[in-house]
């Protein structure tokens, strides 16, 4: 699951978030597709990358900055592999992880354009004789709001079909651990045939990679050929893209960037082998050929506002609610920028722990933005945060140093309400916070009073008295305002 999406379903579980996040206006009003492009801020993003891979020890990323014209720019740090010598560039290969699921859209999109099978299909159309009609039952008889349904195509490209994340005969990867040998198509059957819907969940958001392998396996099907022989017909051939490819072979893997452990920056691991969850996450591709797909796909999304030109790259024009104005398509997600509410973006994100991916377009602004890291982690939401702000010219905050006894003073659990308890602790010279959901985050210091998040429009200002004892404590998200107590 990509980083985006670990954050999107934390983020909309727990209450403390639906009462923080911010309140947009409809989403398409205010897009304004006139708006003046300005340039990036080219030496800004380097500042940031280069202090990102220094400090957190990483072996490569690559961004690219792209319009409707093509790449732009190419910013590359790091190695192919560590000590090789061979610096990486707009060719490296890198798995791409949950990004897949665009590509995996764009090709069910392209069936649909061709009227072989339609998002209101019925999942059984395509799995009877595969799995006992016994088991058929549970996608045939669905109930929503005391009305009888059966469960749709759309509803497993959107999330909404109360399936689990990964099916139960996926290969485990703990700590870390790159998955291997790859989810077969026995073990899928397996699992279609044996898990049970999770009623509570149906037509409601809840991300599942099992759902993009079972359609993957459904496209195959439907079509008699195999998921690559798809994605060439559909998007490599169609965009020209060289070395894209859902095929991990001695070839490919060749051209990859060496993997690197998330715990453990200098610990060498492996792509993953993901078999049959291929469609939801193991695509192979590069700076090169997703910048020539992007540009694509910012002219269609231009049309598409424009004039409601229709587009086989148009991911969102069948969406679902996962937020307040937050909205998840046919593998993208549209929202409103969190520091720059008047611009709507859409993409998606991938994170396989070894490998990291970032796909985002700005329509209104004739960029996009393409980062990809042979490392994964929580930084790199971070990094994704502050060189987009730097490229749609917003201002990056800055970071000052504090001694350890400014800090010691936050450090503690705070009471959010409806048994949501903030730890903020301190690592070495920095501030981080701890809640169940969210994980562990870092707080960047403003000033001795008040602190941020990078990884989202978040953070806290402290009051103090005289004698340095807090007084008062405020924690603001994207213009709200909440204020937590401290309890310990």
């Amino acid at each position: 699951m990509g980083v985006l999406e670990k954050y999107i379903q934390a983020e909309f579980k727990k209450g403390i978030m639906k009462k923080i996040v911010i309140a947009l206006f409809s989403i398409f009003t205010l897009v304004d597709l006139a708006e003046a492009q300005q340039s990036p801020d080219l030496k800004a993003v380097e500042r940031i990358l280069d202090d990102y891979v220094q400090n957190e020890e990483i072996p490569s990323t690559i961004i690219g900055i792209v319009n409707s014209d093509g790449l732009q720019h190419v910013i590359a740090r790091g190695e192919t592999k560590w000590d090789s010598g061979i610096p990486v560039d707009k060719t490296t290969g890198y798995q791409i992880a949950s990004l897949s699921k665009s590509f995996t859209s764009i090709i069910f999109n392209s069936l649909f354009e061709k009227e072989i099978m339609s998002p209101l299909d019925s999942i059984t159309s395509y799995l009877r004789g595969e799995i006992p009609d016994s088991a058929l039952d549970k996608f045939s008889n669905v109930t929503i709001k005391d009305f009888k349904t059966y469960m749709r195509l759309k509803d497993f490209l959107q999330h909404r079909a109360g399936l689990p994340n990964n099916g139960a005969s996926v290969p485990p990867t703990p700590n870390g651990a790159p998955m291997l040998g790859g989810y077969s198509e026995e073990g899928m059957i397996k699992d279609l045939t044996e898990f049970e819907i999770n009623q509570e969940m149906i037509n409601r958001f809840s991300y599942s990679n099992f759902g993009y392998a079972v359609l993957g396996h459904i496209l195959e099907k439907a079509t008699g050929k195999s998921y690559e022989a798809l994605l060439n017909e559909y998007v490599t051939d169609v965009y020209g893209l060289e070395f894209t490819t859902s095929i991990l072979n001695e070839e490919s893997h060749s051209k990859l960037a060496t993997p690197y452990h998330v715990g453990d920056r200098k610990k060498e691991t492996k792509p993953w082998e993901m078999g049959k969850s291929i469609p939801g996450g193991g695509i192979l591709s590069n700076i090169k050929d997703l910048s020539r797909l992007m540009s694509a796909q910012i002219k269609a999304y231009q049309d598409y506002l424009k004039k409601g030109q229709e587009s086989k790259l148009i991911l969102t024009k069948e969406k679902k609610s996962i937020g307040p104005n937050m909205y998840y398509g046919y593998g993208f997600i549209e929202s409103r920028n969190p520091y720059d509410s008047t611009i709507v973006q859409f993409g998606h994100s991938g994170d396989v722990d070894g490998f990291g991916s970032f796909y985002e377009i700005y329509p209104s602004k004739d960029i996009g933005l393409i980062i990809l890291t042979s490392s994964g982690g929580s930084w790199f939401n971070e990094l994704k945060n502050t060189v987009e702000r730097a490229l749609l010219g917003q201002p990056v905050r800055k970071h000052v140093s504090l001694p350890k006894n400014i800090l010691k003073r936050y450090t503690g659990k705070y009471d959010f309400g409806k048994d949501q308890i903030m730890t903020i602790f301190r690592k070495g010279d920095e501030l981080r916070t701890f809640m169940r959901g969210w994980g562990s985050m870092k707080l960047y210091s403003e000033s001795e009073t008040s602190f941020y998040y990078r990884s989202m429009n978040a953070g806290f200002k402290f009051e103090v008295d005289e004698n340095g004892e807090l007084t008062k404590v405020i924690y603001q998200q994207n213009g709200k305002e909440i204020y937590p107590k401290k309890i310990k």
